[in-house]
């Protein structure tokens, strides 16, 4: 079963619905936008099929597919491949082993392989994102320029998607995910945890005493404080299925999956001592440095899963987190631990109270 110290082992299926969600793309359902995108490509070009691929743990997998249905597993072309490799416009023609590519990718069984193009698919920093596979049955003639600026044309409008999808789940401001797709993405990654029977851990990080840092040093210092802290946990949320959000003002959110309480209080520690060593003072106090605090929850069993929903999890989180700021701040608190206090607490109570009655009454 994946868990944190070794999701490399994570199905490819369960990859790619991983790498979908974090495109913006539903997992659940097909992506008209991208679809019509690649049924265009081929009427165009005259092409049998045509497909979105990216690069995923364990390999490469197809996203989207026109021309027929996604085959499991959706692993990707071995022109994919070499187009992901060598950054730049593939064409293989002539006697392609097109059963040796079907074994590969299953989803081209049904297609008599006789030529193959691949366009690299960039981000606005010229990161290979992925692949537009173009694919060729029956005698291939070379592309005419006009067709070779359309295939130019379809791959930019592939891009300019993505960037769409990105803008409406990303904050402007730290661009980590934004509110509205840690709720989309809670939900699924609940699902995903009770299917898979591993644990799930939120966590919440707020600020300590931002608005005072604010008031003293202004509004864009503090822009900045939010954009170092939302660096530090993006980086150190780099695993498959992490998603770090902007919850809100100086409030982040973390969903980690095939995480327990003890992977998650040690990950929050670790972003906590990393952001201790950017060293920011803060203008409130003579001798401190900004903080933050945070709350921690965990769901480690399917049972713990059917008495819980993901809104209950957030404000168990929330709860640790108000405490962790009660207790002093720069702090972090498991909400497990919070019910220990609690219940020691009301030991207390009842150990106090049962004296009190035994010396009243003799």
């Amino acid at each position: 079963m994946p868990d944190r110290k070794n999701d490399i082992n994570m199905p490819l299926s369960e990859s790619r619905k991983i790498s979908m969600e974090r495109f913006g793309l539903s997992s659940e359902s097909k992506d008209y936008n991208l679809y019509r995108i690649l049924n265009l490509t081929c009427q165009f070009l005259g092409a049998k099929a045509a497909s979105f691929s990216i690069p995923v743990r364990g390999g490469s997998a197809i996203l989207v597919f026109a021309g027929g249905e996604i085959q499991e597993p959706a692993t990707a072309s071995a022109g994919c491949i070499s187009t992901l490799a060598n950054r730049e416009i593939t064409v293989i023609s002539g006697s392609l082993p097109a059963d040796e590519w079907a074994k590969r990718c299953p989803t081209l069984s049904n297609i008599a392989l006789s030529a193959y193009i691949g366009v690299p698919i960039f981000n606005p920093e010229s990161v290979i994102q992925g692949v537009m596979s173009v694919f060729y049955e029956g005698e291939f003639t070379p592309l005419t320029q006009d067709q070779t600026l359309a295939l130019n044309d379809f791959g930019r409008l592939i891009e300019d998607s993505l960037v769409m999808r990105s803008l409406s789940i990303r904050d402007p401001l730290t661009q980590m995910f934004n509110r509205r797709y840690l709720e989309e993405q809670a939900n699924t990654e609940w699902r995903r945890a009770f299917r898979l029977q591993v644990p799930l851990s939120f966590a919440m990080i707020d600020v300590d005493h931002f608005k005072l840092f604010n008031d003293t040093a202004g509004h864009q210092a503090g822009d900045e404080v939010l954009i170092s802290l939302a660096n530090v946990i993006s980086k150190a949320c780099q695993r498959a299925g992490d998603s770090a959000c902007r919850f809100g003002g100086e409030e982040f959110a973390v969903i980690l999956p095939m995480t327990d309480a003890a992977d998650a209080e040690a990950l929050m520690a670790k972003i906590a001592q990393e952001f201790a060593a950017l060293s920011i003072s803060h203008p409130g106090f003579s001798d401190k440095n900004v903080t933050f605090s945070c709350g921690i929850t965990t769901k480690a069993h399917a049972e713990d899963m059917d008495s819980a929903d993901v809104k209950s999890c957030f404000l168990e989180a929330d709860s640790a987190l108000y405490k962790a700021k009660e207790i002093g701040r720069n702090k972090i608190v498991h909400y497990e631990k919070l019910l220990s206090l609690r219940l020691n607490k009301v030991r207390k109570i009842v150990w106090h109270s049962l004296r009190l009655i035994k010396i009243a009454t003799g």
